[in-house]
């Protein structure tokens, strides 16, 4: 049993082993990036190296030890995990970032290979010294999108050495073409008039912002910039939440699923109350979806209900826009506000796995006259400089 990888995964690899050892492959949702590492892992294995795999969480944990054994000959007794739950040392080793770091020295001294999934949480400060104790071993670093809106990535002695997009996998048939909407929905009334009212304070808090740098001295300044951003932060969320759970947006949404009935459906909304609102919303027209948010336990078998077929929609947070192994799907609804770069690759990559004939669409659910509005123009950019199709 070996890992098999595809003429991009094979470039990835000679690329790293030819930057000594070290550096981070850049590849998009869907795309391969854990089977690098698994190819890696397999190499050094056989050469009774030991290796490190670290996850930012216990789910992709799981996974990394699921695809091990079904996907390479390392067998289970020679796998070790550092998390809350278990802490046991072997030749391969499993562990979650907060757990690993507290081992950092014993890691760094008898271990030869780190594979750090989903590298862009471990830029943050308090990872730095697990960072700096591993600094001269064999580094293996894999994300979809590398880049923080911190740009604390630009701080490390880690780069990209191998990078690809959707782009380049499209014109390979690696994964499926993909058709975007942007769906409009106006406010309500008395939705209008609060997004009104909040638009107006933030933007007379943010002027009062810009104005304070020129009238008062340092010290007074940051006591006053405190003030005014924390004000700012929550009005800024209010009128965010208010976009999001717009009762208008509930039947385009339900439209949408309508129109593709046959085809399986994942839906990401912005919160915790607004997944909840449309869920009761759908299955009152008789909607069978299912639903996965932080608060929802053994999503494990509500992604499997979803694969055979009990259900056809689903619908979630953000808790499966990383990393979370999800079953093919051809259609996408996006009802959020606060999209990141990362968020959308992460979202994309749940609809483009390829199949004949297969034309993967993502439906983007905005609010008219809204900040919303900025959202979409900036999807239409990453979209369409990407050569997506736009409509």
């Amino acid at each position: 049993m070996t890992v098999v990888l595809r003429d991009y995964q094979n470039e990835a690899l000679i690329r790293w082993f030819r930057n000594n050892r070290k550096g981070i492959v850049e590849l998009p949702t869907g795309t391969g990036k854990t089977s690098i590492g698994l190819k890696l892992l397999e190499l050094y294995y056989h050469k009774n190296a030991k290796v490190v795999i670290v996850v930012p969480t216990e789910v992709l944990l799981k996974q990394w030890y699921q695809k091990i054994l079904k996907h390479t000959d390392i067998k289970s007794t020679d796998i070790g995990f550092l998390y809350g739950k278990e802490k046991r040392i072997k030749r391969v080793v499993i562990g979650i970032i907060n757990t690993i770091v507290k081992y950092s020295d014993l890691l760094a001294k008898n271990y030869d290979l780190f594979i750090l999934d989903e590298i862009h949480h471990y830029f943050a400060p308090k990872w730095n010294i697990f960072l700096e104790r591993i600094k001269n071993k064999d580094i293996i670093g894999l994300s979809a999108t590398v880049e923080r809106s911190d740009n604390l990535h630009l701080n490390s002695y880690l780069r990209i050495i191998y990078k690809k997009d959707y782009n380049y996998m499209m014109k390979r048939n690696y994964v499926s073409r993909i058709e975007v909407k942007i769906i409009k929905t106006d406010l309500t009334t008395r939705e209008y008039w609060i997004y009104r009212d909040l638009d107006d304070k933030i933007k007379e808090i943010a002027k009062k912002l810009d104005d304070l740098r020129y009238s008062i001295s340092n010290r007074e300044y940051s006591y006053h910039e405190n003030r005014y951003r924390r004000l700012l932060m929550i009005l800024t969320n209010k009128r965010r939440q208010l976009c999001s759970e717009s009762i208008t947006k509930l039947p385009k949404i339900a439209q949408i699923i309508k129109e593709n009935e046959n085809e399986r459906i994942i839906v990401f909304t912005e919160s915790k109350r607004s997944v909840e609102q449309l869920y009761k919303y759908l299955r009152q027209f008789g909607f069978k979806c299912g639903i996965i948010h932080s608060g929802i336990k053994r999503r494990d078998m509500i992604l499997e209900s979803w694969k055979r077929g009990i259900f056809n929609v689903l619908l979630t947070v953000r808790v499966l826009d990383e990393g979370i192994d999800v079953p093919d799907c051809s259609i996408g609804i996006i009802v959020s506000n606060s999209l990141t770069k990362r968020q959308l690759v992460q979202r994309i990559g749940r609809v483009v796995r390829p199949k004949p004939g297969k034309i993967a669409k993502i439906y983007i659910v905005i609010s008219s006259g809204t900040f919303e509005e900025r959202i979409a123009r900036k999807l239409k950019y990453l979209l369409t400089t990407s050569m997506y199709y736009y409509t």
